[in-house]
């Protein structure tokens, strides 16, 4: 089953992103940034726009936080069926990598946003089960580094089995996408005007060669059968 992000108008899903966005570049503007209860800036809440970002970093004068919110929706999938693999995919349209420091990597996580169909500035700490080391929904090797993601292409990331459990057979599917710095609560150290960005495309693109997509392999649990012998 390959699912994707209902485009504006939505009825069911939705995708985009909620930035944070704090006058200054030092320790205490990255806490207050990173650790906001809710997004803001002149436009913390992205939803009807072609591409959004996964994003840590500065403007000339402010810290940038953004995290990318995508829902699928997954009820398609019979009730009764076995959940075997699962992989998460953004088509990445470019990439920026302002600091290379080894938390410069894209990870998937859960969220729980307000409503399914839309996002608000509060869903900015609820993108992630934690503000800290949210659980990812992969392997610490599917972290991806932003210096190795092509661009125009899609990047997936093969979900373990926490992700799996969360793919839900009887509605929404919510995963976000978060930088690394932001994950693990590291200030960015990189120059002004730089930041550790991977732009994708959202399902406002036309068709669906470019959305964000959602690959679920399934099945029917295998049952033995049973041999009845008779002798006579």
């Amino acid at each position: 089953t390959t699912v994707y992000p209902d485009p504006n108008p939505e009825t069911t899903t939705t995708d985009g992103a909620v930035q944070s966005l704090i006058v200054g570049q030092l320790q205490a503007d990255w806490d207050t940034a990173h650790d906001a209860t809710a997004g803001s800036g002149p436009s913390p809440v992205d939803v009807d726009d072609e591409a959004s970002s996964v994003r840590s970093g500065f403007t000339a004068t402010q810290t940038v936080i953004d995290r990318m919110h995508t829902g699928f929706d997954t009820s398609s999938i019979p009730d009764g069926d076995t959940i075997s693999a699962g992989v998460y995919s953004l088509y990445v349209q470019s990439t920026s990598n302002g600091d290379n420091d080894g938390d410069d990597f894209i990870a998937v996580v859960t969220d729980t946003p307000a409503s399914n169909t839309a996002l608000v500035d509060g869903d900015f700490d609820q993108i992630g089960n934690a503000i800290n080391n949210p659980t990812e929904q992969h392997d610490s090797g599917q972290r991806k580094d932003i210096s190795g993601m092509s661009t125009s292409a899609y990047t997936d990331w093969t979900l373990n089995a926490t992700g799996r459990g969360n793919i839900s057979k009887t509605g929404v599917t919510n995963f976000g996408a978060r930088e690394g710095h932001d994950i693990i609560d590291s200030l960015y150290a990189g120059a002004a005007n730089t930041t550790n960005q991977a732009l994708c495309s959202m399902a406002e693109t036309a068709g669906t060669g470019e959305d964000p997509k959602l690959v679920v392999t399934h099945a029917v649990p295998f049952a033995a059968s049973r041999a009845i012998v008779i002798v006579t």
